[in-house]
């Protein structure tokens, strides 16, 4: 494999260089056994290293990066759980809910081919920090859009879309409802889409989207809190 240049400014570490080289003429077979053997034991390659070896075999279309990624993951989970454990205000739910956006958001940025997420190579505790304190801010401002917004609980399966015409029979019917999907981050979007338009249950769609169904009731709540804010008119 070819030693891909990095972005302006971005400088790896002489050691990281050094196993890069060594491993770019492995066979991508034998880069992703190596790499995923290396991550789940000996550990004597830096994580900046399997970040290259994820972006490699993810670039020559290696279904194998995902077990390279998924290896790092449980590698840094240890530090990450230290990390959220330290981050005041964070319930236990909440640092489980992290935890699994922390997952699926490093199986992104280390597949991605993007000359930014580069710097995962250059730097990865930093970024691995730096995405642990935005997963975490993120769900301490959601949360305190709960805590105003949030309806009663007299009435948790109500569907706040209820109350538009069903997407599906014409053109306005159906962007009307994607008005108001679009008010939603793509992940609350999808449990609502799915939950309350698809008609899936909880635990389909928590299996859909690799999650437990405590996460899926969360999004769906505060979906709902942000829904009943938009049919107020607060867009």
């Amino acid at each position: 494999m070819a030693l891909r240049p990095l972005p302006r400014n971005y400088v790896r570490d002489p050691a990281v260089t050094r196993q890069i080289e060594r491993l770019a003429d492995l066979p991508a077979s034998e880069l992703a056994r190596h790499a995923e053997d290396d991550a789940l034991g000996a550990r004597t390659l830096r994580p900046e290293t399997l970040v290259w070896a994820v972006r490699e075999l993810a670039g020559a279309g290696d279904e194998r990066s995902w077990s390279v990624a998924r290896a790092l993951i449980r590698q840094v989970a240890p530090l990450v759980s230290w990390w959220l454990r330290g981050i005041p205000g964070l319930t236990p739910a909440q640092r489980e809910e992290a935890a699994e956006e922390l997952a699926v958001a490093f199986y992104i940025q280390w597949h991605s081919l993007a000359a930014t997420e580069a710097f995962w190579e250059v730097r990865f505790r930093l970024c691995l920090k730096r995405k642990v304190l935005d997963i975490a801010d993120g769900l301490l401002a959601r949360n305190a859009v709960e805590v105003r917004l949030d309806p009663p609980d007299d009435q948790p399966d109500a569907n706040p879309l209820q109350d538009l015409p069903d997407p599906r029979p014409g053109p306005e019917q159906q962007a009307l409802v994607q008005e108001a999907l679009g008010v939603l981050p793509e992940e609350e979007r999808t449990c609502a889409y799915l939950y309350w338009i698809e008609g899936w249950t909880e635990e389909v769609v928590a299996q859909r989207m690799g999650v437990t169904t405590r996460t899926v009731r969360n999004r769906l709540r505060r979906a709902r809190a942000r829904l009943a804010a938009w049919h107020r008119g607060e867009r």
